[in-house]
C-alpha cells in the first residue's frame, strides 16, 4: 500500500474540486419598496444608492477594484476609480469569466473580465455607528466557476442582524496562472486570492458606513471558498482583515495546490500557455495578454474541475501564499482567531453522480477504479473490504464514501486537531439526508451532499422546498453563524442548543440535522464513521 495515501489524495483533489450547485441570481428588485430610506451610502470612491426592501437594503454590483483588463490582466487588483454624483448599485455586476457549468456557476457562463464587484446586504435600520457584525462570503466552484451574486443573504442579514458581503474574484487561468514572466514582474501570484483580499480591504475601509463593525468581520466560504478562507488564514497579506473564520466542506484540502508541488503548477501553466501559442520566453506574457478571454477559458468542459486533479487553484508563491496552507495550519503559522469548520455526511455523492450519472458504476468497474487509484490489487482489495457494496448499498455509494472520507473528513479532522489547542475551534457535521436539491435534480437521493448546507444559510432556488423541520434547522444554523460572527462563539447570542468547543480528547462535532439527535458526535464517533484511523495509518505508510 506504499504511496496509496498520496494517490488517493490526488484523486480527492480532482474529484472534489467542484463547489456549490447551480443557482439563480437573486432578483433584489422583487423585494424593493418605496420608503423614507433613500438607500444612499457613502464609500471611499463615491456615493452609491442601493435598493430598499422590507427586511433591509441591498447594494449590488459595487466596484471594489478596477477592471483587470489589458495591462492589468494578471496584476494585483488596483483601487477602484472614484465617481461624482450618486451611483446606482441596484443590480449585480457580471460574473468573472467562466465556462458554462451544469454543476455550479452560470448555465450560460461569462466572458467578463470587468467583474471585480461585491454586494452588501444590511438588515433594516442598519446605519453608520450601529457596529453590527459583518460576514463576508467566498463562493465555491473549484476556482473556475461561481460568483458572489449567485447567493442571496438577505434572510441571513435579517435574522442575525448582521451586514453580509458577497464578492467575486478572478477564476481559472485569469485568477491563478503561474509563470516565471509574471513572478519576474511581481512575485505575488494568486490573483483570485488577491481579489478576495482587496474585497476585505474595501470592507474594512467602508463597512462602517453600512452599519457594520470593521473589527468584527467573519470570513466564511464553502468548498473552494473554504479553501480560500484557509489560504487567507495563512497569508501574511490578510492579517487584520478578518477576525473569525468558517470553513464549510473544504478545510485546507483544496488549498493544497492540487496535491502537487509548486513546480507542477508552473508546468501546468506552461502547458496551458503553449497550447495557446505562447511558449516560454520573454514575449510569453505579452502574448497571453493579447489573447481573447474566450481563448483563455478553453472549450466548455476542457477544464472540468470534477475530473481533473490538475485544475486551477492557489499556488505557493512565497508572497501571497508562503507555503502549503494545511502544513502552515498544523505548524501554527496562521492568524489567531476563532475558527469553525465542518463537513457534510455524504460529500462525495454529488461528484459521483456528476461523473457517472444515474447509472452509477458496476461492481467490476468499482474494483477496476480502486486498482487504478492504488496501483495494487492487494491495496484495492483492502479498501474494497472496508468500503464494500454490502456496507454502502451500491458500488457508487462506496466510491462516494471514499471521496467523502479522504477528500473532506480526513482533512477537516486533521486541521481541527491541529488548531484546537491554539485557538477556539468549533467543528460540525451536516447530516440531513433529505437536504433539497435544485429543481432539476429533485428525483435524486444523494443524502447530505456537497453544498447541501448552503441553502440553510443563504437563499437558493431549492430553499422554498425546506419542510418545517428543515426551516427550524435553518434558523438554528443562522443563529450559530450569527453568534459566531458577533462573538467568536456560536453559543453566545441568539438562543441555540449548546455546541461544545472542539478538543482532541472528546473530539465533539455538532450534529446539524433537523431531528437534532444525537446533538453531538463525540469520543471518536465522527472519526469511526469516516474510517479515519484507517486513512491515518495509510497516510503514514505513504
Amino acid at each position: 500500500m506504499k504511496m496509496l495515501g498520496g494517490r488517493l489524495a490526488g484523486l480527492a483533489a480532482g474529484v472534489v474540486a467542484v463547489a456549490g450547485l447551480a443557482v439563480v441570481a437573486p432578483d433584489a428588485g422583487a423585494a424593493v419598496r418605496d420608503g423614507a430610506d433613500d438607500g444612499v451610502v457613502s464609500t471611499d470612491a463615491g456615493m452609491i444608492r442601493g435598493v430598499v426592501g422590507e427586511r433591509g437594503r441591498a447594494f449590488l454590483g459595487v466596484p471594489f477594484a478596477q477592471a483587470p483588463v489589458g495591462e492589468l490582466r494578471w496584476r494585483a487588483p488596483q483601487q477602484a476609480a472614484s465617481w461624482s454624483g450618486v451611483r446606482d448599485t441596484v443590480s449585480p455586476g457580471p460574473l468573472c469569466a467562466q465556462n458554462p457549468s451544469p454543476a455550479g456557476g452560470s448555465p450560460t457562463g461569462s466572458t467578463a473580465e470587468d467583474c471585480l464587484y461585491l454586494n452588501v446586504y444590511t438588515p433594516a435600520g442598519a446605519r453608520p455607528g450601529a457596529d453590527l457584525p459583518v460576514m463576508v462570503w467566498l463562493h465555491g466552484g473549484g476556482f473556475v466557476i461561481g460568483g458572489g451574486s449567485l447567493y442571496d443573504p438577505e434572510a441571513l442579514a435579517d435574522k442575525t442582524n448582521s451586514v453580509v458581503v458577497t464578492t467575486n474574484y478572478r477564476l481559472g487561468a485569469l485568477g491563478f496562472l503561474a509563470l516565471p514572466g509574471l513572478t519576474a514582474a511581481d512575485p505575488a501570484l494568486n490573483f483570485g486570492i488577491q481579489d478576495q483580499q482587496a474585497a476585505l480591504r474595501w470592507t474594512r475601509g467602508n463597512i462602517e458606513n453600512f452599519g457594520g463593525d470593521r473589527d468584527r468581520v467573519m470570513l466564511f466560504g464553502e468548498s473552494a471558498g473554504a479553501a480560500s478562507v484557509c489560504v487567507n488564514l495563512t497569508s501574511p497579506r490578510a492579517e487584520g482583515l478578518f477576525h473569525r473564520a468558517v470553513m464549510q466542506s473544504g478545510a485546507c484540502a483544496f488549498a493544497r495546490p492540487g496535491g502537487k508541488p509548486v513546480a507542477d503548477k508552473y508546468a501546468r501553466s506552461q502547458k496551458f500557455a503553449a497550447k495557446l501559442g505562447c511558449p516560454d520566453g520573454p514575449a510569453q506574457i505579452d502574448c497571453l495578454r493579447g489573447k481573447d478571454v474566450k481563448d483563455l477559458l478553453g472549450p466548455a468542459g476542457d477544464e472540468n474541475p470534477l475530473l481533473s486533479a490538475e485544475g486551477w487553484g492557489p499556488v505557493v508563491d512565497g508572497a501571497v501564499l508562503p507555503g502549503d496552507p494545511a502544513g502552515r495550519m498544523e505548524a501554527g503559522k496562521f492568524h489567531r482567531m476563532p475558527i469553525m469548520l465542518g463537513t457534510n455526511r455524504d460529500e462525495g455523492r454529488l461528484f459521483t453522480y456528476l461523473a457517472y450519472g444515474p447509472r452509477g458504476i458496476t461492481e467490476d468497474e468499482y474494483r477496476k477504479l480502486l486498482v487504478a487509484m492504488t496501483g495494487s490489487e492487494a491495496a484495492a482489495n483492502t479498501i474494497a473490504g472496508i468500503y464494500s457494496t454490502q456496507r454502502y448499498g451500491t458500488p457508487v455509494n462506496a466510491l462516494s464514501a471514499i471521496i467523502t472520507d479522504t477528500g473532506f473528513a480526513f482533512n477537516t479532522d486533521r486541521v481541527a486537531k491541529a488548531i484546537s489547542g491554539r485557538t477556539p475551534t468549533y467543528a460540525y457535521e451536516f447530516t440531513d439526508a433529505d437536504a433539497p436539491l435544485s429543481p432539476a435534480l429533485t428525483d435524486l437521493r444523494i443524502g447530505a451532499y456537497h453544498g447541501g448546507e448552503i441553502q440553510y444559510l443563504l437563499t437558493m432556488p431549492s430553499t422554498p422546498l425546506l419542510n418545517d423541520a428543515q426551516r427550524a434547522l435553518s434558523t438554528q444554523m443562522m443563529g450559530y453563524w450569527g453568534n459566531f460572527a458577533a462573538t467568536g462563539n456560536p453559543n453566545r447570542g441568539a438562543a441555540v442548543p449548546p455546541w461544545p468547543a472542539f478538543n482532541v480528547f472528546s473530539t465533539p462535532y455538532r450534529n446539524l440535522n433537523p431531528s437534532g439527535s444525537p446533538a453531538t458526535f463525540s469520543l471518536g464517533a465522527y472519526q469511526l464513521t469516516h474510517n479515519l484511523p484507517f486513512w491515518k495509518f495509510v497516510g503514514a505508510l505513504g
